[in-house]
């Protein structure tokens, strides 16, 4: 998933899925003062893996940064952040 800001992760994207939930946006690239994070809204609690191995609960409509090593479960997808590349947004 290309990383600029507005981008969209959806429910399809972290495997098989009913037809009524493969669309819903699970989370969202946004950007602050230059850094990326991926905003959960999915409506679910998000069970993340720091790369120092630390665990956190993140909440609907909160947000993880977008570093490399990072893992998140989302339903039953897990989703490992590895090799991120910014790319610039010009809107």
């Amino acid at each position: 998933m290309p990383v600029t800001a507005g981008n969209k992760l959806y429910r399809c994207q972290l495997g098989p899925c009913n037809v009524n939930e493969a669309l819903n946006p699970i989370g969202e690239v946004v950007s602050k003062g230059g850094a990326y994070g991926l905003r959960n809204c999915s409506g679910m609690i998000w069970n993340v893996t720091t790369p120092s191995g630390k665990s956190k609960r993140v909440m609907a409509e909160e947000g993880i940064p977008m570093k490399d090593g990072i893992k998140f479960t989302v339903d039953t997808g897990t989703i490992a952040m590895g090799q991120i590349e910014i790319i610039a947004n010009n809107q």
